[in-house]
């Protein structure tokens, strides 16, 4: 894809804006201690392998073994804990990022397009305060769509041009291809990925690409 200007960027949240993975994890085995599983079932590298799916995805790959019922309830039990968890076991952000936002965010509109459940999006706002750095933000508990549904709905809600997706797993350049935005590879994060159209190893190379 050949690379015309850039005119905003969107990005993921776990795993390119901050490291969830032990407050997930522990929130997650708290619900599963609830329902009668043993509290060490999911490790965070486990974990980490789910980051950047829809929930139904998590919960089938997670609990394939449990009846679809039982693993909704489980799953809806989670939303709320996992909202509960962010607030008092708060994730850190990667290093520099608040500062590359800052500093991006006066000459781009920014966003933030996630595959998480309703309110994740506002607990990562609430804990960190970098909502003053976004003009908008979308989730799949929002819209019910997949990330490339959600950012062909940004791109369009807000006359985009020629939007950047950042974030760190193979699911993310794929959306991005499907809703024909470039893909910046945050190589920092959880995954690899089969190809890019830029890549950083760090929140403030995005400063000196674009």
């Amino acid at each position: 894809m050949a690379i015309k200007k850039i005119d905003s960027l969107m990005f993921d949240v776990d795993g390119t804006i901050w490291d969830s993975t032990g407050p997930i994890c522990r929130a997650w085995n708290k619900v599963l201690a609830k329902n009668g599983f043993p509290s060490t079932i999911l490790t965070p590298d486990r974990l980490k392998k789910e980051f950047g799916k829809p929930l139904d995805v998590i919960g089938d790959d997670l609990l394939p073994e449990i009846p679809s019922a039982k693993r909704t309830a489980i799953l809806n039990q989670w939303i709320t804990v996992q909202a509960e968890c962010i607030l008092t076991d708060v994730p850190d952000l990667y290093e520099g990022l608040e500062e590359a936002l800052e500093k991006l965010s006066e000459k781009y509109p920014l966003f933030v397009i996630s595959n998480s459940s309703k309110g994740y999006i506002e607990s990562l706002y609430e804990v960190t305060g970098l909502d003053k750095y976004f003009r908008d933000h979308v989730c799949n508990g929002d819209t019910g769509l997949p990330k490339d549904g959600n950012i062909r709905y940004m791109t369009e809600k807000h006359s985009l041009l020629h939007p950047a997706y950042v974030g760190d797993i193979q699911g993310d350049y794929e959306a991005s291809r499907k809703a024909g935005a470039y893909f910046i590879h945050a190589a920092y994060g959880f995954g690899d990925v089969s190809d890019w159209d830029l890549r950083i190893d760090k929140p403030l190379d995005l400063l000196k690409l674009l």
